[in-house]
This record gives C-alpha cells, sequence and structure tokens, in this order.
C-alpha cells in the first residue's frame, strides 16, 4: 500500500526542483524595470493657476448673447492662449515669455535654428479648465529652476497682452487727441491775435440779431467739428476691429479627438525597400557585405535615416492627426462683428448728420455776408476764435475723459486675471510614488515567477507520485518503494540487509538458495 502525498507537499516540492527559474524570472521582470526606474532622469511639473473675474452670473456661465454656445470665460481665455501660443514669431508671445523667463539655456523660437527645446517646451506645456473662472497653466520639464520661471513667464505675459489687447483702443484715441490738440492750440493762438489785432482799430458793437447769428454759426461749426472728429475715431474703431478680426477665426475648436498611429513617410518607406534588398544580396544572392554594391546600399540607407531623424526633429508630432473636431462659433469673432455693424450704423449716421451740417454753415455764412463791412471782419475773426475756442475746450475734456477711462481699463484688465496660489516645481514621480510602483513590480514579479513555475510543472511529463501512476495508466498501485539511501546495497553490508522487512512485516529482497 501507498499513502496519499499531501498537495502542499508536492507545490513545495515543485518550486523547489523549479527554484532557479522562479528566482530569475522574478529578479527580471522586477530588477531591470525596477533599475530603469531608479536612474531615469528626474522630471518636474509646475502649475499657475489664474482666476478670471468676472461682473455677472450670465459672463460666468458663458452666455455670449443668444449665439447659441455656452462656453465659460475659464475656457474662453484657454482657447484665447493656445491661439497666442500658436504666435512662435520672433518678438511674437512665445518669444517674449522666454526672453522674460531669463533661462540659463536660452531657447530659440527661430525655425532656421530648429531648437529641440522649443518642441520638448511644445509637448511639455498644457491648459486646463479647472471650473468656470478658474483655469491652469501646466508645464512638464526637465529643470526645476527652468519649469518654474517658464510657467510664471507665460503667466505674466498672458496677462501684459489682455492689459495691451483692453488698453489700446483708449491710447489710441489719446494719441490722436494729442495730436488735435497741439494742432488747435496753434491755431487758437493765431485767432487770439488776429482779435487783438481788429479790436485795437474798431470798437463797434454789433447789435443782438448779428449776435445771434454768430452764435447759431459757431454753434453748427462745433457741432460739424465734433462730428467730424467722431466720425474720425470711428473709422480708427473700425480698422482696429477688422484688424482683430483678420488675426481670430470665426470658429474655435470645442474638442478635439487625436489619433496617435504612426503613418510611414515615403523617406521610411524608401528606406525599408533599401534595407529590403540589401537582405536580399547577402542571403539570397551571397554578397559579401564589403561588396560596392552593398556598400552603396548602406551609404543610402544611412542618409535616408538621417533625412528622417531631421524631419522628425523639425516635425515631432507629424504622427499626431486629429481624427474628429467639434466646432462651435468663437464668441468673441460674433461680438466683434456686432461692434462693427454697430460702428458702419453710427459712421452712417454721422455722414448724413455732416451733410446736412455743411449745409447748414454754408446758409449762415450767406447771411453773415450780408453784414456791414465791419461787422462782417469783426464775425470774420470772431467765428473761427469761438470755434477754435470750444474746441479746444472740448478736446482738453475728451482728452481727460480718455486717459481715465484708459487708466481705469488698464486696472480693470490687471485686476480680472488673479493668481491662485504660489508656482513651484515638484518631481513628477515622489518618494512614495516609486515605492509604490517598486511594490507593484515585485508583486507583478511574484506572480509571473509562480505562473511560470505552474506552467512548468504542468508541461513536466515525470511520473512523480503513486497517484501519477494511477492517473495515467489506470491500474492501482499496491505498494511504493521510498528512496531511500541504506536501499542502494554494497557487497559489504548486503548480508546485513537482507533480513530487513517491508511494512507488514514482508521481507525486502526473498531468500536466497544457500
Amino acid at each position: 500500500m501507498y499513502r496519499n502525498i499531501p498537495i502542499l507537499y508536492r507545490v513545495m516540492e515543485s518550486f523547489f526542483r523549479y527554484r532557479m527559474l522562479f528566482l530569475i524570472s522574478t529578479a527580471v521582470i522586477t530588477l531591470i524595470p525596477a533599475a530603469v526606474l531608479l536612474t531615469r532622469k528626474p522630471m518636474y511639473t509646475a502649475t499657475a493657476l489664474v482666476q478670471v473675474v468676472v461682473p455677472n452670473n450670465a459672463e460666468i456661465l458663458g452666455d455670449t448673447r443668444g449665439t447659441g454656445s455656452w462656453i465659460t470665460v475659464a475656457q474662453q481665455n484657454v482657447n484665447r492662449l493656445n491661439d497666442q501660443m500658436s504666435d512662435d514669431s520672433m518678438g511674437g508671445f512665445i518669444d517674449k515669455a522666454l526672453q522674460a523667463a531669463h533661462l540659463s539655456r536660452p531657447i530659440s523660437v527661430d525655425p532656421r535654428v530648429r531648437d529641440p527645446r522649443l518642441a520638448l517646451l511644445r509637448k511639455g506645456l498644457s491648459l486646463n479648465t479647472v471650473s468656470d473662472t478658474v483655469f491652469s497653466i501646466n508645464l512638464v520639464w526637465d529643470n526645476s529652476n527652468e519649469c518654474e520661471e517658464i510657467v510664471k513667464a507665460v503667466q505674466a505675459q498672458y496677462v501684459d497682452e489682455i492689459v495691451t489687447e483692453k488698453s489700446i483702443e483708449a491710447t489710441r484715441t489719446r494719441e490722436f487727441l494729442d495730436e488735435q490738440l497741439d494742432i488747435y492750440a496753434g491755431k487758437l493762438r493765431e485767432a487770439e491775435n488776429k482779435v487783438i489785432e481788429f479790436k485795437k482799430h474798431y470798437s463797434g458793437n454789433t447789435d443782438s440779431v448779428t449776435q445771434a447769428l454768430m452764435a447759431q454759426a459757431s454753434e453748427v461749426r462745433i457741432t460739424l467739428d465734433e462730428l467730424e472728429s467722431s466720425a474720425h475715431n470711428n473709422d480708427l474703431k473700425r480698422e482696429i476691429i477688422k484688424q482683430r478680426l483678420a488675426q481670430i477665426s470665426p470658429t474655435t475648436v470645442e474638442k478635439k479627438t487625436y489619433d496617435y498611429t504612426h503613418v510611414k513617410t515615403p523617406l521610411e518607406q524608401q528606406k525599408d525597400a533599401l534595407e529590403a534588398e540589401k537582405i536580399k544580396l547577402l542571403t539570397v544572392e551571397k554578397y559579401l557585405p564589403t561588396s560596392q554594391r552593398v556598400t552603396a546600399l548602406d551609404t543610402q540607407i544611412a542618409a535616408l535615416k538621417l533625412q528622417i531623424d531631421a524631419e522628425e526633429k523639425a516635425n515631432p508630432s507629424k504622427s499626431k492627426q486629429v481624427s474628429n473636431e467639434t466646432v462651435v462659433d468663437n464668441p468673441e469673432y460674433l461680438r466683434l462683428q456686432d461692434q462693427l455693424n454697430e460702428v458702419n450704423m453710427s459712421a452712417d449716421t454721422e455722414k448724413a448728420q455732416v451733410s446736412i451740417l455743411k449745409q447748414k454753415a454754408a446758409d449762415y455764412d450767406a447771411k453773415i455776408a450780408k453784414l456791414p463791412v465791419d461787422e462782417q471782419r469783426l464775425n470774420e475773426i470772431m467765428r473761427p476764435f469761438n470755434v477754435l475756442k470750444a474746441r479746444f475746450e472740448d478736446l482738453t475734456k475728451r482728452r481727460q475723459d480718455v486717459g481715465i477711462r484708459a487708466d481705469l481699463e488698464r486696472r480693470m484688465a490687471q485686476t480680472g486675471l488673479h493668481s491662485l496660489g504660489s508656482v513651484y516645481s515638484q518631481p513628477t514621480g515622489g518618494k512614495t510614488k516609486t515605492a509604490i510602483m517598486l511594490g507593484g513590480l515585485l508583486v507583478f514579479g511574484l506572480i509571473l515567477g509562480i505562473s511560470v513555475t505552474v506552467l512548468a510543472e504542468w508541461a513536466d511529463p515525470t511520473l512523480r507520485y503513486a497517484s501519477d501512476v494511477e492517473r495515467r495508466l489506470g491500474v492501482p498501485v499496491l505498494i511504493s518503494l521510498p528512496e531511500l539511501e541504506p536501499l542502494r546495497l554494497t557487497p559489504a553490508n548486503s548480508s546485513d540487509q537482507d533480513n530487513r522487512e517491508l511494512p507488514g512485516g514482508r521481507p525486502l529482497l526473498p531468500a536466497r538458495d544457500e
């Protein structure tokens, strides 16, 4: 008879027999990835949070004046910053931000330089919306200090661009008013001198009708000058709006889905063909590697590899293709279109009013021409003086109002974007994360080692236990002999071993004939 072998004993015995296979498979799966994980170059990440302050709840929700598109102000700022990040020209948004960062190793945006760090910057820089009014600027970089400085510079440059955009119209209007004030100041001094010279020789008084006529003519001239100045301002606004419309797209991409499937370029296909031809020459036609034909193919393959590497450096995201886009109307473009329509309507109205006022001014000039000669001379001198004086005072007041409005818009733009928290860099993989990954590698290695051991035991056809014999041969086992060292008899002790008995009192060896 035999005794059943416990399953735990069989498992332990299997692991003992395949201990080297278990240890090697576990070590390979655990140690090699752990070495790569511990020796890789550290990467750092930095995040800058920006809060957009809006005046009312409708703008918080992104109500775009009935356009049917609901986009949060945070997403609008993300889209605007993405548009500015595409400006990689010299002196553009990226160039200004990198110069403000004062990097120890400057990054060049010149396309002729093809700086690889610029491609890494575009790959590592990302923008995300945190909430309806908060968005984040994120960067993954291999230098801690540079990571912080680049994120801070991009954040500060974006705020400066918003401030400049908000105050550009008021700034141009103020410059125009300054030029007009200088012109009218000179004309007013000349008119004052003429009035003084005339009054030295003429002391007559005009009647009430003449004074009323002069006052009406002066009012018409003042109104006409104001309308002409307003028309000029509308022309400036129209040009600014048209320039901005030309810079932005009528639509904006709300969501993109990318396909990262790599498609071989013609250069890669040509390289593969040359490599296949080389293999054919070496294997089928038995060319030597030093033969002239094989050497020529090696030269062509090396040149194609250099061209392929140059293309990948110039456009690292070439295999990144947009598979699906969700396009919506650009709310800023629609808002500018509404402003342009309002400016055009205002300009048409003012042109009609200017035409009417010019006709009235001509009528008043005809009436004034009928006055006495001296009164006419006085009126001719006083009329431009009064017009110039009123116009100068009006320009001075408007210059002050525009200055206040420009300062107010600049301050509102600065206070409309708030930086939340501080910008600091931190490693992308901390000690806790590294320990978790190493623990996961160890567990995965143990699981794989156990799996390999079980697979090897399952594939082993050796009959090691009595139960295996019964299962394979289909016959019962009557007795099983354990593997014991004393059973290996030698001539010296064979006589002593003849009397050994098996369990049950049966002799171990049959009796020998004397």
